[in-house]
């Protein structure tokens, strides 16, 4: 069996800013010997790009596929809100993202992600 390409929320990338070895090594490993796909929705991006320098950021952003939020992708994040009942437009971006690809989320707030990933089960989200 294939191992889905990955999709990063705000927390993911948090961690990446922050250098853990972790999601560094899950990266380089997913890129370079899996050749896994990782993408980062533009949304996520945004939650994540707080303050100023971000070195650590941009350096893994040159291995990721930068989603824009279109106005398709904007709908099916704010579907998903309802049918969860959430309001977190973002995870919901990074769910509906990953979803249209067959991706996994990889993500250190797994409990944000639960209620979505409830009403979108198709999609993997692993925690680290």
């Amino acid at each position: 069996m294939t191992r889905p390409d990955l999709t990063l929320d705000a927390d993911a990338l948090i961690k990446l800013e922050k250098g853990d070895r972790l999601i560094w090594t899950l990266i380089s490993v997913g890129v370079r010997r899996q050749r896994r796909r990782i993408t980062v929705p533009a949304a996520a991006l945004a939650q994540a790009w707080q303050g100023r320098g971000h070195p650590n950021l941009v350096r893994a952003l040159g291995a990721c596929d930068l989603e824009p939020m279109t106005p398709e992708l904007a709908k099916q994040a704010g579907t998903l809100c309802g049918l969860a009942g959430t309001s977190d437009v973002v995870d919901a971006a990074v769910m509906a993202s990953a979803a249209s690809r067959g991706d996994a989320v990889l993500t250190s707030g797994h409990d944000d992600l639960a209620r979505l990933a409830e009403v979108v089960p198709t999609v993997r989200v692993i925690g680290i």
